[in-house]
């Protein structure tokens, strides 16, 4: 269900940002590429401490016959995703922010870097450390917050608009009179 919120605020943003881009309005595509990646963010906060707070309620109601060790593996598992889902979003909305902009090769590089680092990860938590459930979930955290590092890379920062390259304190901004790095201001952490 979150999943589906994220990627329907990110489609809206792209097709948002697009006509704005296509307008010529930059002003109100840094607009609404902040409030997309805020937006998203502040959403997923709320569904992580929700499910973080109900997940054993949850794993109960849907599994009653499992066993507890099953249910405790669930559990943790389901408190890993939640987490997870902040970055997942941050990631959706900046996606969403570089197709709007016509940048869909810096989404491509996103995805392999994203899923390499993934892979790696996963056999690392679990095959090399023997970590279980608790490393698929850092596995799964791992490889979201990577693709947040890679998005505050260099390709953002050079994307040119009217024919000069942005400033990075001039790229995106969440209000009229603020202005904010890309991504940079839309996460607290």
């Amino acid at each position: 269900m979150t999943y589906a919120i994220f990627s329907s605020i990110s489609a809206a943003g792209t097709v948002i940002i697009a006509q704005y881009k296509g307008n010529g309005n930059m002003n109100m595509v840094k607009k609404a590429a902040g409030q997309i990646v805020m937006f998203t963010v502040v959403s997923a906060i709320f569904f992580s401490i929700v499910l973080s707070f109900f997940a054993g309620s949850l794993i109960d109601a849907m599994f009653a016959d499992a066993d507890i060790c099953v249910k405790n593996k669930a559990t943790e598992y389901l408190i890993g995703c939640a987490i997870s889902c902040i970055f997942l979003s941050l990631y959706m909305g900046c996606v969403a922010v570089f197709r709007g902009i016509g940048q869909t090769k810096i989404c491509l590089k996103l995805s392999m870097i994203i899923n390499l680092i993934h892979l790696f990860a996963s056999f690392i938590f679990i095959n090399i450390l023997r970590l279980d459930i608790i490393g698929t979930s850092l596995s799964l955290n791992r490889w979201r917050s990577g693709a947040i590092l890679s998005v505050r890379g260099k390709e953002w920062a050079e994307y040119p608009i009217k024919g000069y390259y942005a400033d990075k304190r001039k790229y995106f901004n969440l209000s009229n009179s603020d202005q904010y790095p890309f991504c940079n201001g839309a996460i607290v952490f």
